[in-house]
């Protein structure tokens, strides 16, 4: 005896293929953008800030104590939980934007360097370096030997220091001599005869404030001062304004002792 034909819902088996592939893409979808998620989300809760002037996160202050500590493995590991702090510019305890960038270029960690510019921070100012004091100082001061990559980045500084290592681009003076003139030029407040019209303003200020800070490390760049005579005028009032600022700027750590041993006994 024949069994009876059972009815096939095709209908129903007709939506089994549908179902099972719209499962699949929402699990897909959910497991390709948690990490894009949790990545803003760590870095929006770490203190990712932009322009909008937050105060620097833990997560953020760590990254910096890796780039001190050249641990790139760690810093490597928090750019990747949050790789926006790359290109974030959050307060210091000083109220000042600082940013990843800065550190590096200020511990001259050519290492860190490279990596932030890869994950996106600016060089140029706009998003990833900022002009924050002692990294602009250590920039304009880095001794000769300095890797290139460090040495060819441009700070964004609207300050009397930057107009001074514009003006060396442009003349394409050595940097011993274009402080020799600076010399010169504060002690006789002559600034135009000493190094020409397109000489930038108060490069007496910017001089004392630390562009001839680490160069006197340099045995050889001491020897070529002390070689060309810088002289003062033993009875110019300029002389006693230049020490003075001279002393009160070591005073506030801002020059080094041989800088201020060699001008001061000049």
């Amino acid at each position: 005896m024949t069994q009876p034909t059972q009815a096939i819902d095709t209908n129903a088996t007709g939506k089994k293929p549908w179902t099972f592939i719209a499962t699949v893409l929402v699990f897909t979808l959910i497991f390709v953008a948690t990490p894009y998620r949790d990545s803003a989300a760590s870095t929006k809760s770490h203190g990712d800030a932009g322009s909008n002037g937050q105060v620097a996160s833990p997560l953020y202050i760590e990254a910096t104590e890796a780039i001190k500590a050249r641990d790139h493995r760690r810093l490597q590991a928090i750019l990747k939980k949050a790789p926006l702090l790359a290109k974030s510019m959050p307060l210091d305890k000083h109220g000042r934007r600082s940013s990843l960038l800065t550190s590096a270029i200020y511990w001259e960690d050519v290492v860190s360097v490279r990596m932030l510019l890869k994950m996106g921070a600016d060089p140029n100012g706009k998003e990833g370096v900022v002009p924050l004091d002692d990294a602009v100082i250590r920039l304009n001061t880095l001794p000769y030997d300095a890797p290139s990559e460090i040495t060819s980045l441009r700070l964004y500084v609207p300050s009397e220091s930057e107009r001074i290592r514009q003006y060396m681009r442009q003349t394409q003076l050595t940097r011993a001599r274009i402080i020799l003139l600076l010399l010169d030029a504060g002690a006789n407040h002559n600034v135009a005869s000493s190094i020409g019209d397109k000489a930038p303003p108060n490069v007496f200020e910017a001089l004392t404030m630390g562009l001839c800070d680490s160069i006197f490390h340099d045995a050889a760049v001491l020897a070529l001062f002390r070689e060309s005579g810088v002289v003062f005028k033993p009875d110019s009032n300029s002389e006693t304004s230049f020490r003075q600022h001279i002393l009160v700027n070591a005073a506030n750590g801002m020059l080094n002792r041989d800088c201020v041993i060699y001008m001061y006994d000049r």
